[in-house]
């Protein structure tokens, strides 16, 4: 206790990042066959590997899963960033949909709250929007 009084902030950060903490570090769009393709980087910020299966959704309208798969047990781990392919149904656009993550373990789901800067949704969901504006110079 006397150490945590002298130096408070690296056990409060370490606090922080015990466990995982997992956040979408990229997402990337592409077109095959008619249909949008979305690449995820997934980043875990945390000291350890996620303790089951991560399922991935893309929810469109009134919370209806467009599509859903699950990254290998126990990815991503705390180094380096995992990839994830979602398939979106032909004609479907990706903007305003949103993406949610959930953990398997045992047969039971338990919804994952994104460690991310972005605002969150209330239902723990990010959603997908444009974060460069072609009419914008950059500077």
């Amino acid at each position: 206790m006397s150490y945590y009084e002298k130096f408070p902030a690296p056990i409060d950060e370490i606090a922080r990042q015990i466990g995982y903490r997992i956040r979408p570090s990229f997402i990337w769009t592409f077109r095959r066959d008619g249909a949008t393709g979305l690449v995820i980087g997934l980043a875990n910020d945390g000291i350890a590997p996620v303790p089951g299966v991560l399922r991935l959704s893309v929810l469109g309208e009134e919370h209806k899963i467009n599509v859903s798969g699950c990254i290998d047990p126990g990815y991503p781990k705390p180094t380096g960033i995992h990839q994830a392919m979602l398939m979106l149904p032909a004609g479907v656009q990706w903007e305003g949909l949103r993406l949610k993550a959930d953990l398997e373990v045992k047969g039971v789901r338990y919804p994952v709250r994104w460690a991310c800067r972005q605002k969150i949704n209330s239902d723990g969901s990010l959603t997908l929007r444009h974060n460069y504006n072609p009419q914008q110079p950059l500077v």
